[in-house]
């Protein structure tokens, strides 16, 4: 049976010190020597990647990008999941004004590296990564069209209430997804899409196409963010500091420092063979 292994990017093969781990990427290369469809499944937008691997090779097949708001092969195809309307936009922009959150909203995928702001004095996270986006940061005005999603900058200790706040307010059109910022790894980000866009399906889909089914499907996870996509997988790994709920029953594997893509690629092909 065709299998595919998905792993996440920060936190999995990217490791604390920002570099990647020689391991991993030969194990994620045996695993497409023996027919398995190997999948990136990264919040980052592609120009977000490529800053972070710089022209390091990633031996995957598929590359899942900006949380499930689009895809691309290692052929170069493209494909872009719905996103967020002109008037989706202007309705979830005022309801995080009238709440004084501050908030981002990227562009339509692929240049969902494009960041556009709002009025609301923003985060030190925000600050930060406006900071990381410059020539590519914009108010929130100057946006013509669609867009991917919405990242709302919330203290710790307030993740909770404001995702469910989010969540109420904007009903079963949309998809919130929490986690923790990558720059500054305390921050918490509320995660706004169209309903249904996110990394499980997206793997799903790309699944579907490939005709393997749910049960030939691995994920790799190690914060909120994969939630859905552990959920979606048929065999579920999570790194063995990732928060307790978010996988319950996942196969743990050591961090990210300790070459925790090799561990799970390694478990797979003994469960596949």
């Amino acid at each position: 049976m065709k299998t595919l292994f998905a792993t996440d990017f920060d936190g999995t093969l990217f490791r604390s010190d920002r570099t990647l781990c020689g391991a991993d990427l030969e194990a994620l290369s045996q695993l497409r020597a023996r027919g398995v469809v190997t999948v990136l499944a990264t919040g980052r937008s592609p120009f977000s990647l490529q800053r972070a691997v710089g022209g390091v090779p990633l031996p995957f097949d598929w590359r899942i990008h900006s949380s499930g708001a689009g895809m691309i092969s290692a052929n170069g195809e493209v494909v872009v999941n719905p996103g967020l309307s002109k008037a989706d936009v202007l309705g979830i922009r005022m309801f995080l004004e009238d709440r004084s959150l501050d908030y981002s909203v990227q562009g339509p995928f692929p240049e969902s590296h494009l960041l556009y702001h709002g009025n609301i004095s923003p985060h030190p996270d925000h600050t930060r990564r406006r900071e990381f986006y410059r020539g590519h940061v914009c108010h929130v005005d100057e946006l013509a069209g669609p867009a991917s999603q919405f990242v709302v900058y919330i203290e710790a200790g307030r993740a909770a209430d404001a995702e469910a706040e989010i969540l109420e307010a904007l009903g079963p059109a949309f998809q919130v997804i929490r986690t923790t910022s990558p720059l500054d790894h305390s921050t918490l980000w509320i995660e706004i899409f169209p309903r249904g866009v996110h990394k499980g399906a997206a793997m799903l889909a790309l699944a579907g196409r490939l005709g393997i089914p749910r049960s030939g499907t691995a994920a790799l996870g190690n914060d909120w963010n994969d939630k859905l996509l552990l959920e979606c997988a048929g065999t579920a790994f999570v790194v063995d500091d990732a928060p307790e709920g978010i996988a319950p029953g996942a196969i743990r594997v050591p961090g990210s420092d300790h070459q925790a893509v090799r561990h799970a690629a390694v478990l797979w092909m003994e469960m596949t063979r």
